[in-house]
């Protein structure tokens, strides 16, 4: 038997939850993300119709800048005070790098598609955290151990190799282990699916 013990509540790094609280608690980033898809068309929709040096389309483009970049930015600007140089840092030297040049829809273009895909992995690796906590959420806390003719409630963290633990019918199961006596079959759904 090995101690069953729940997995970390977040990984190891930058705190990647983008949320501010309240109503747009974990939302943030894809309203932003999604803002800046929005002024990009809206731009260069306009721009298309008034021409390339009309100013309602420029300022549009600058604000999909704005909403795209900004969490961007951040991210981009906490790794290099951790001195590293990562995806987000080269993003907006490329969306600069098109401003430069005078492509300011596809730098814009550039940060909408990368904020949000950003965006939707963050949402994803949310959704995977909960659902790990979750099953923690579904360990025993004692476990019904062996100890010679006796049957011992015991703390599933004071379990060690070598205990037989004993699996009661309709009860989940305290640990991993083998079969040692008898045979039955074990409702996985909570792990699988």
């Amino acid at each position: 038997m090995s101690d069953a013990t729940p997995p970390p509540a977040a990984s190891a790094g930058h705190n990647h939850d983008h949320g501010s609280g309240g109503p747009w608690a974990g939302r943030a980033e894809i309203i932003f993300s999604l803002a800046s898809g929005a002024f990009l068309l809206a731009g260069w929709a306009w721009g298309r119709t008034q021409g390339d040096n009309a100013t309602g389309p420029f300022i549009l483009l600058l604000l999909a800048y704005a909403a795209g970049g900004f969490f961007t930015v951040r991210e981009a600007l906490e790794n290099l005070r951790h001195r590293e140089l990562k995806i987000d840092s080269l993003m907006i030297v490329a969306a600069a790098g098109a401003a430069v040049l005078g492509q300011w829809a596809e730098g814009a273009l550039l940060l909408f598609l990368f904020s949000l895909g950003h965006a939707l992995e963050n949402y994803a690796m949310g959704r995977a955290r909960r659902a790990i906590e979750a099953l923690a959420e579904l360990r025993p806390e004692t476990a019904l151990v062996r100890r010679g003719d006796q049957l011992v409630d015991v703390s599933v963290n004071d379990l060690v190799i070598g205990d037989v633990v004993v699996a009661k019918p309709y009860e989940r199961v305290t640990a991993d282990g083998f079969a040692g006596l008898g045979d039955s079959s074990i409702d996985q759904a909570s792990i699988t699916g």
